[in-house]
């Protein structure tokens, strides 16, 4: 059945695929989400950070391989435990024709920290004390406390100082890297220019347009309204797709979907109740199901390929009868055994992705089997996103696109990251977790230099965060891509970077 109804669906798709304008100095990537802004100071959502990328440079990058790499800087070293020394690239200069300075640097970090200016990234910087110029191309970064993850941390896209004005970088950005803006037309549509001559690019123009229909965005792909999507695509359709205009892509990736649970909840603060929903889940089948087995169960932020990453953890395979025991030993009875009441009833909150609310109806009917009513409530990802940054949940799911340091657990289960009540981000501990004991530890990892000492650490975290389940994780999706068949060479990245656009040749 499930067959028939996928090639129903994929063959209404081709039935109405037929000639439409497609432009020829244009290569069109389609997004199902907005991109809510251009500066890197801002952006959050998954399509705003891999846009910025492609219009800035940071002082370091992330390779293909997920390595830090030098990008801006020429030279980067701690030359004392607390005092981080950069020397810049001379002859970098901003798609306004202004070179890029130490004062370029040192303000964009400034700029982050100033907590009237309300960057979500002034937690990550906090521990900055102080940022010296040397003069026009080198400066020290000085921090409060040796942090090993610092280096990583500069990732950031460095703006033009004479540049920002008022929130003007959000539409109009002025970068240095590939890509410079050409239209903002709204922010469901905005079109970037090939900055230079010299990157080994067939087109001029690169634009990003959103269709939020699954389907829709497909069809027009298919109909040469545009030359890529990139995660978002339903899996079952990339799958049986079998079309010469297209070219199918999978790779494996660190992309982590959980489940966030409010951990004030009365109900969910009970961790053998956050036990019982991680056994309830059957992850096995909704990967064969819905993701074509394209992706692989998850039982760490990170992935298993990660340097960090400890293999002996707890993990919840499906066992609904032992949900049922944990349960009922956490004195949530079934009121009438197979019947038609249940033990508690929990609201599930989702995207109006439409393929994310079909996987979500799956764990629903999951949790309503071991005695656990769900409501699913479904919201615009704008106020969904606002609910669970304000912590306005009970469970949810979401997905994190690059957990690579594994000071990132700071970042989602520190006490200190726990956003405010009006819900400004010290970091993204939404579910408010607090643990002294992860907070001693995660203290320590980013103190330690070591990296084998940090491995030891960082093992000891993930098995307490399993233990204790403030996520429940679900699986590591592969990225998938859809691309116009006249371009080979698209390598995607672990992390599912628009970097990989840079390394397309087209066919001949």
């Amino acid at each position: 059945m499930k067959k028939l109804v996928c090639s129903c669906m994929l063959l209404s798709i081709l039935i109405f695929k037929g000639c439409t304008y497609h432009s020829t100095d244009t290569f069109t990537i389609l997004i199902e989400f907005p991109i809510d802004t251009l500066d890197p100071r801002y952006a959050v959502s998954a399509y705003s950070i891999k846009a910025c990328r492609l219009i800035y440079n940071g002082l370091v990058k992330i390779d293909r391989d997920l390595n830090i790499k030098n990008d801006l800087a020429e030279e980067i070293y701690f030359y004392t435990p607390t005092e981080l020394y950069v020397r810049i690239k001379k002859g970098v200069r901003f798609h306004n024709g202004e070179e890029l300075t130490s004062e370029d640097v040192k303000y964009t970090y400034d700029s982050i920290r100033d907590v009237d200016r309300r960057s979500p990234y002034v937690g990550m910087y906090k521990r900055i004390v102080d940022i010296k110029v040397i003069d026009r191309y080198s400066l020290v970064f000085k921090l409060d406390a040796p942090h090993s993850p610092f280096v990583s941390d500069l990732v950031m896209g460095i703006v033009n100082r004479n540049s920002d004005r008022g929130n003007i970088l959000s539409k109009y950005p002025v970068g240095t890297n590939a890509f410079k803006i050409y239209k903002y037309i709204n922010e469901e549509y905005i079109i970037l220019e090939k900055a230079n001559d010299g990157i080994n690019f067939p087109k001029r123009f690169l634009s990003f347009k959103v269709i939020r229909d699954d389907n829709t965005r497909l069809l027009s792909l298919l109909n040469r309204g545009g030359d890529l999507i990139q995660n978002a695509a339903i899996p079952v359709i990339a799958a049986e797709l079998k079309d010469e205009s297209v070219n199918v892509i999978s790779a494996p990736s660190i992309l982590y979907t959980y489940m966030g649970i409010n951990l004030t909840d009365p109900i969910l603060k009970h961790k053998d109740v956050r036990k019982a929903i991680a056994y309830a889940i059957d992850r096995q089948s909704i990967i064969k199901s819905k993701f074509m087995g394209m992706a692989r169960p998850s039982h760490s932020v990170l992935v298993p390929e990660h340097w960090a990453y400890e293999e002996d953890v707890e993990k919840y395979a499906y066992d609904p009868e032992k949900a049922k025991r944990l349960l009922d030993g956490a004195g949530f009875y079934d009121p009438d055994g197979d019947g038609p009441l249940k033990r508690f009833t929990v609201t599930y909150k989702t995207s109006t992705n439409k393929f994310r609310i079909q996987i979500a109806k799956m764990i629903c009917k999951m949790l309503e089997e071991v005695g656990i009513g769900v409501r699913l409530k479904a919201y615009e990802f704008g106020t969904f996103f606002s609910d669970i940054k304000a912590g306005n949940f009970q469970i949810y799911t979401m997905q994190w696109t690059e957990p690579l340091e594994p000071d990132f657990y700071y970042w989602i289960f520190h006490s200190k990251s726990i956003p405010d009540e009006r819900g400004n981000a010290n970091g993204a501990n939404r579910g408010r977790y607090v643990n002294q004991e992860v907070d001693r530890l995660l203290d320590e990892g980013r103190m330690e230099l070591d990296k084998e000492k940090r491995k030891i650490i960082y093992s000891k975290i993930q098995k307490i965060i399993s233990d204790e389940l403030p996520y429940i994780s679900l699986w590591h999706e592969d990225n998938i891509a859809i691309i116009n068949s006249k371009y080979s060479n698209y390598n995607i990245y672990p992390n599912a970077s628009f970097e990989a656009i840079f390394d397309i040749v087209e066919s001949r």
